[in-house]
């Protein structure tokens, strides 16, 4: 039985191990830390250097659809990149900005893709009620 215990403690040291890792690769000192805007990066594609959220923020909607077709990113992708936007825009001073981004690409996906989403529809539909919202501007 000692020989359990022992097993299980090693188990549980090397879980420790991996969630300091985590948080060290995810540059967070702690669960309740916000994500920074400027921190957050997208691997675009082996051959270029990551791409910052920030710079993205800077782009038009018009220039950031284009750059993720030029760079052959998929509906599914842009779809994510809407959900991290609208995650973004919950913990960062660039709230409107960051909806604004959510909503085009979900619009863009809805407007492209061949498959019916009521859910995705839900959430264009919040996000234009917070983009609305008098808190806003």
């Amino acid at each position: 039985m000692k020989q359990d215990d022992y097993l299980l403690n090693q188990i549980d040291l090397l879980g420790k191990v991996l969630a300091k890792i985590i948080e060290q690769l995810l540059k967070r000192k702690t669960n309740n830390e916000i994500f920074e805007v400027s921190e957050v990066t997208i691997q675009i594609s082996e051959k270029e250097a990551p791409i910052t959220i920030a710079e993205l923020l800077e782009l038009s909607n018009d220039e950031l659809i284009e750059f993720l077709i030029s760079h052959q990113f998929q509906l599914n992708h842009f779809e994510k990149m809407g959900e991290l936007f609208h995650l973004l825009s919950n913990e960062s001073t660039h709230r409107f900005n960051c909806l604004n981004k959510s909503l085009t690409l979900y619009n863009y996906v809805h407007t492209h893709s061949t498959t019916y989403s009521s859910e995705r529809i839900n959430r264009i539909r919040k996000i234009e009620e917070e983009i609305t919202r008098n808190d806003l501007h």
